[in-house]
């Protein structure tokens, strides 16, 4: 380790036993929001906490203050906001604030992300009670398939194995994945059976379709597919939110893979996409990874559009890699643009994933993964986050992150209240 990496390395310890003058804390502060600094800051921070606690169990007083140190460099609280950033930043504030969030994302992993100090199941919590009555856990794996004669069956109760047998095809649930093989090509009809896998909210599942391509939902969302595909196309259903890896189909036979929504129609012949479709959102966005797809949508102007005649429009477009299209509630096309396909995934990665994200957003995605509702009797507070947070954590520690932004929060056995 270089002269540089050592001093800095003792800054932090200086912080935690909170010995550090404000130049040296200007010095750590400047040092980690420089971006070609990032990795190494991260891997400073985690080598220091563990060789202060082996096993990661660092008291949350003990990095709050570490926090806490830093941030008093800067008399205006809201400059450096902890993975919350307000809107209204100016100046010194820029860089503050991307030091701490940086901080605050690693940090976090101890004393907000550690699963030792997680509070489980509804019990209370040993401090700040006057804001968290009941806890709630993080979400997980389960679904609810529902067949062709209205059985349902909840898969998270079930162990691997065979489920169930349909219109030819035996359906295996294998480590949290449902896969539909078939089990006798000529079922003796020729009836197109469908099936509906849906996730609760606070439930994510994968799916492994008859044709082969691999579907993963998020919270609260569902897809309706034929137990045995047609051979001019593989058409599916979704509402909500899903990720898509498509079996390409042989040639010359190329069988498109056909994605409806409420608002749109995505055609594929083989690649990886998003789609989050959920009908509380300002928009329908798909989001290429691989591939290539078309996006087509009927959109009906106004009357006040056409001088005085509603005209029905169909539109389409086609996006590479990396691009994203949004469709509105009406049927309107957005542009294509180029967005952080990262970002976009987060869901499937365990992450939360917000970059000037407003708190209406945040929240509707707090409700989907937690199970909760949400109320704002005082409005909608203006702030905008930026920061990733495990979805790992039980929901006091996820709004306890939201809090270092002054949003004061409530959790109830039936809600969770914001207020400004």
């Amino acid at each position: 380790m270089n002269e540089e990496l050592r001093y800095i390395r003792e800054l932090f310890g200086k912080i935690a036993g909170k010995t550090c003058t404000p130049e040296e804390k200007a010095r750590l502060l400047d040092w980690i929001s420089r971006p070609e600094n990032e990795k190494i800051a991260g891997e400073l921070i985690d080598q220091y906490m563990l060789e202060k606690e082996a096993d990661k169990n660092m008291p949350q007083d003990s990095a709050e203050s570490i926090l806490e140190s830093i941030f008093s460099v800067e008399p205006r609280r809201e400059a450096g906001r902890v993975t919350a950033i307000n809107s209204g930043q100016r100046g010194i504030g820029k860089w503050l604030a991307a030091a701490s969030v940086i901080l605050l994302l690693t940090l976090g992993g101890f004393f907000f992300f550690n699963g030792k100090n997680k509070i489980t199941g509804t019990q209370q919590l040993a401090t700040n009670s006057e804001k968290v009555e009941v806890d709630v856990l993080p979400g997980g794996e389960g679904a609810i398939l529902t067949l062709a004669d209205g059985r349902q069956i909840v898969l998270d109760s079930l162990g691997n194995g065979i489920i169930a047998e349909e219109a030819g095809a035996a359906l295996e649930l294998n480590n949290g994945q449902l896969a539909y093989n078939e089990a006798d090509a000529a079922s003796g009809t020729s009836e197109i059976v469908y099936h509906t896998l849906s996730t609760p909210k606070g439930r994510q599942f994968s799916l492994l379709l008859p044709d082969g391509s691999r579907v993963w939902l998020n919270a609260a969302s569902s897809i309706r597919f034929p137990v045995t595909f047609e051979s001019r196309e593989r058409r599916v259903k979704l509402n909500g939110e899903a990720y898509f890896e498509v079996k390409k189909t042989g040639t010359p036979k190329r069988v498109p893979f056909i994605v409806e929504t409420r608002n749109q129609t995505i055609e594929v012949l083989g690649t990886s996409f998003n789609v989050n479709a959920y009908d509380d959102e300002d928009a329908e966005r798909t989001t290429l990874l691989e591939g290539s797809l078309r996006v087509a949508a009927i959109y009906k102007s106004d009357a006040t559009e056409n001088g005085g005649m509603p005209e029905v429009i169909q539109q389409d477009v086609v996006l590479v890699p990396g691009q994203q299209v949004a469709v509105s509630p009406s049927g309107k096309l957005g542009k294509a643009v180029m967005v952080p396909t990262d970002e976009v995934m987060a869901w499937k990665s365990g992450l939360f994933k917000f970059r000037s994200t407003d708190l209406a957003s945040v929240m509707r995605q707090a409700e989907r993964w937690y199970d909760i509702n949400v109320e704002y009797p005082r409005g909608i507070p203006s702030d905008k986050f930026t920061g990733d947070i495990s979805m790992d954590v039980n929901l006091s520690s996820f709004m306890k992150i939201l809090e270092y932004s002054d949003v004061t929060f409530k959790i109830t056995p039936e809600k969770v209240i914001i207020t400004p």
